[in-house]
């Protein structure tokens, strides 16, 4: 029903549906873990290093439990790293720098750029954008 007629029901409903769509994706899972290294000397450069690595992962590797490590630093990540590297990401997908997102006016809300253009894959991170958004929800993680 709520995929026929979504208008009929309040917001408590929709997020109770909604954590229980992610817990039945979770059990399903069964994917290997997906890695990736960022340097943290270079945390701006965090959604690059992000994106050259994890652009080519496909649906059904994005499904997999995301486990982050920093160059040339030994550890295991439990969470930690996972929870940073989300926070950077986030921070660097919404700098006005990388020009894909702007400000709303209230200050409160970000809106896509309509200059993005200037980046050349701009079409592509907006992509990359939406799969991290989907992976946090997913793993439960703040974004920033």
């Amino acid at each position: 029903m709520i995929y026929v007629v979504p208008q009929i029901f309040d917001f408590d409903n929709k997020h109770h549906f909604f954590r229980q769509e992610l817990k039945r994706m979770k059990k399903n899972e069964g994917q290997d873990a997906i890695r990736i290294v960022v340097n943290r000397n270079r945390m701006f450069r965090i959604f690059e290093e992000s994106y050259d690595q994890m652009n080519a992962f496909t649906p059904e590797e994005w499904k997999g439990k995301l486990e982050v490590s920093f160059a040339e630093e030994r550890g295991y990540d439990a969470g930690g790293l996972t929870r940073e590297w989300f926070t950077e990401i986030s921070k660097q997908m919404f700098n006005p720098n990388l020009g894909m997102f702007k400000l709303s006016d209230s200050g409160s809300t970000y809106y896509p750029n309509p200059r993005s253009y200037i980046q050349n894959e701009h079409l592509a991170y907006f992509k990359f954008i939406g799969r991290i958004i989907g992976k946090a929800l997913l793993e439960e993680q703040y974004i920033e």
